[in-house]
């Protein structure tokens, strides 16, 4: 093979092989799905492990710098936690000391008397692990009310000045309300995400097209030889 053909094949492999990496990371928007219900702490030790999951995370990103998030209790999420008063407070994410952009934190949509998301870069100590900040939600005048109940939703949009991405465990949500005084409270964690159909078939036309040109370059072999 020529030093020519050599260059082509190198340079159509390079093509390929990018044009399968921009399938696979994040050209389109890819959305991954958080199932909460594992408990990790909470005050005065005491179990509050409800029988399934109570509340799901979506969280959206084209870049890895814009973010939407998507948080749904269960209809089900107080009679799992046996109480009316069970509400969810806040989400804390680990992003291994990386802030969003101040100012960037804003709410998209919220159930009956959602109107407000408030931020706190403060760390929080929580099983082990520093998550970085903090996003709850409420309303204008007071950040700690309109919290989330069942079947009850907010979503909400963040940015961070480079890609970032969350580490293990990446979120952790705040649950209060529990036990029979309904003053006591609990953290927990989600299962492994899991991937959208959408984000599967990127994965999968980016291994289909490595596959094609392995299959090209496997046939050109066996014609010289």
């Amino acid at each position: 093979m020529s030093k020519s053909e050599k260059a082509r094949q190198v340079f159509k492999r390079t093509v390929i092989a990018a044009a399968a990496f921009l399938v696979c990371s994040g050209v389109q928007a890819q959305t991954s799905t958080y199932s909460f219900g594992t408990q990790i702490s909470s005050q005065w030790q005491t179990t509050f492990q409800p029988s399934e999951t109570f509340a799901t995370l979506s969280v959206t990103t084209t870049d890895n710098m814009y973010y939407i998030f998507d948080l749904a209790t269960t209809a089900n999420f107080n009679a799992l936690f046996g109480t009316p008063n069970a509400t969810i407070h806040r989400l804390v994410f680990n992003t291994n000391n990386v802030d969003p952009i101040t100012g960037s934190v804003r709410l998209a949509s919220g159930s009956w008397g959602v109107d407000h998301i408030y931020y706190s870069p403060s760390n929080t100590e929580l099983g082990g692990v520093t998550f970085d900040f903090m996003e709850g939600w409420g309303n204008a005048s007071n950040s700690g009310g309109s919290l989330l109940q069942s079947n009850e939703r907010v979503v909400w949009e963040t940015s961070f000045a480079s890609p970032t991405s969350f580490v293990a465990p990446p979120f952790a949500l705040k649950v209060f309300g529990l036990g029979d005084s309904g003053s006591g409270h609990a953290w927990y964690v989600p299962a492994s995400p899991v991937p959208e159909p959408e984000t599967y078939a990127m994965l999968l036309a980016g291994l289909g097209m490595l596959g094609f040109a392995a299959h090209r370059r496997k046939r050109k072999q066996s014609a010289v030889a």
